[in-house]
């Protein structure tokens, strides 16, 4: 965090601007600029957007911020989250926990305090910070964002953190992104029985030029897929999901009919 906070620091005290003056023009504390300057507090993307025009920095935040936010993901994640960025097309099946590109800061910071081992309250903030900065994709402008299929087993609908009022604004918000154009959210009803994916949750990752990549998370740590005979049995295997799901209407009717029952 370092790097960044020092760059916004030299920008602004070159454009001649005080903490003050420039946390009024990107709508920011003085308290809270001082804080991202110094490290300590990790900035929305929102601020770093702000910030890029206020100082004219001709892209230098964002690739800072985009580097610190890489940073914060293990190893084995990191470099997913990286060609993820460049996918055309994301393909998500979750069988237990609402998928990380759709999750409220709630859920999110709910999940991590859970965690085993367990982390401090700064490292629960930087992983929520991150999660948060990853699903700038879905609604970005340029380049446009992926075309992106989520199917969630129905236990993702009623399984929860044990943390009051997360369910929710996390049911409103899968309302929410379902509505974007380029975003289908299928839910597979417990009616369905067993189903295609029963062997557990996984991401494929679609390219203009390039291969595609999967991604699974078997217990011990995240693996990405490379080998393309098991690509391709990801791929088959969410065609096959994608069948057993209830249609987009039907599936946002019964994640409201869940949301009205709590």
């Amino acid at each position: 965090m370092g790097f960044l906070g020092r760059e916004i620091q030299i920008r602004r005290e070159a454009a001649g601007l005080t903490q003050q003056e420039l946390g009024r023009q990107t709508l920011t504390s003085r308290q809270l600029l001082a804080a991202i300057e110094a490290g300590t507090r990790i900035p929305k993307q929102s601020f770093i957007e702000r910030a890029e025009i206020v100082l004219r920095a001709g892209g230098t935040l964002r690739r800072l911020y985009d580097d610190m936010m890489d940073g914060l993901y293990g190893p084995w994640f990191g470099h997913f989250v990286k060609l993820e960025k460049t996918a055309k097309e994301i393909r998500v099946f979750s069988a237990q926990l609402v998928p990380g590109l759709l999750q409220t800061e709630e859920y999110a910071r709910a999940l991590y305090e859970t965690h085993e081992p367990p982390r401090s309250a700064k490292e629960i903030e930087e992983q929520v910070a991150a999660r948060m900065a990853r699903q700038q994709i879905l609604v970005r402008a340029d380049p446009p964002p992926p075309r992106a299929w989520f199917i969630l087993d129905e236990a993702v609908l009623r399984r929860w953190p044990n943390a009051p009022d997360v369910a929710r604004p996390q049911l409103r918000k899968l309302l929410e992104v379902g509505k974007l154009p380029h975003v289908t959210i299928l839910v597979v009803p417990f009616a369905q029985g067993t189903h295609a994916g029963r062997d557990g949750s996984q991401i494929v990752l679609s390219f203009e030029d390039s291969e595609d990549i999967g991604y699974v998370e078997p217990v011990g740590g995240g693996l990405v897929v490379t080998d393309f005979l098991r690509v391709a049995e990801m791929r088959a295997r969410h065609d096959v999901l994608l069948s057993e799901a209830l249609s987009a209407d039907q599936s946002a009717k019964l994640i409201r009919e869940i949301e009205e029952s709590l």
